[in-house]
């Protein structure tokens, strides 16, 4: 929506620059013809980006800072913008009363996250290391999230890798993620390649 607002208040400017300055080299008549459409439309642009700015603002807030108790006395302060619309002031308190709700459920000094697009980013990493694997569910590299999440040093790497042996990690991950449905594809196509080798090519006769 934002997208399509922007277009239909930048195109006005426009139109209303030809009227003002005079003729484009398309023809003001031929622009008008294209767009003139929009002028009855000026009163909804305006308000629809009302509401537009409004929620941007508390969805950059709560990104920024998370929810934590009285969130929604800070943010208020921070939406404190002159809107003309009462449907924006409407949106606007709205707003403020769910981010007071969703404020109850964080305890003093914690803050919860405010968004999901961190998460996102850190499964897409994940997908991005799995490659043709991410497809087909978690595999062990489902163990490199911490190493992607924390602050880690050289002494901490060297530590990991003495206390930690191949044989723990590939146990832990047979244990808690098990066979991925790419390995069981594997599997299963290796098991009917082999059938296949056990045919006699000459009479077609099965001889497993």
């Amino acid at each position: 929506m934002d997208t399509l607002v922007n277009w239909g208040q930048k195109t006005l400017t426009y139109l209303d620059s030809l009227e003002v300055e005079g003729s484009s080299g398309y023809g003001l008549k031929a622009v008008d013809e294209k767009l003139g459409w929009l002028h009855q439309y000026r009163d909804h642009l305006a308000q629809w980006q009302e509401l537009i700015d409004v929620v941007k603002s508390v969805e950059d807030y709560i990104k920024f800072t998370g929810i934590y108790p009285g969130c929604h006395n800070d943010l208020s302060e921070q939406l404190d913008m002159d809107l003309v619309t009462p449907r924006a002031n409407n949106v606007r308190s709205e707003l403020v009363c769910f981010v007071e709700q969703l404020s109850l459920d964080a305890r003093d000094d914690e803050r919860l996250l405010g968004s999901s697009e961190i998460i996102e980013s850190v499964i897409g990493k994940l997908k991005s290391l799995e490659q043709d694997q991410s497809g087909s569910g978690f595999t062990g590299m489902l163990l490199s999230l911490p190493a992607m999440l924390s602050r880690t040093t050289q002494d901490v790497i060297q530590k990991a890798l003495e206390s930690v042996p191949t044989k723990k990690v590939l146990g832990w991950v047979k244990e808690n993620i098990g066979q991925s449905v790419q390995s069981k594809k594997k599997e299963v196509l290796s098991i009917a390649k082999r059938s296949e080798q056990k045919w006699d090519q000459n009479n077609e006769v099965y001889v497993g």
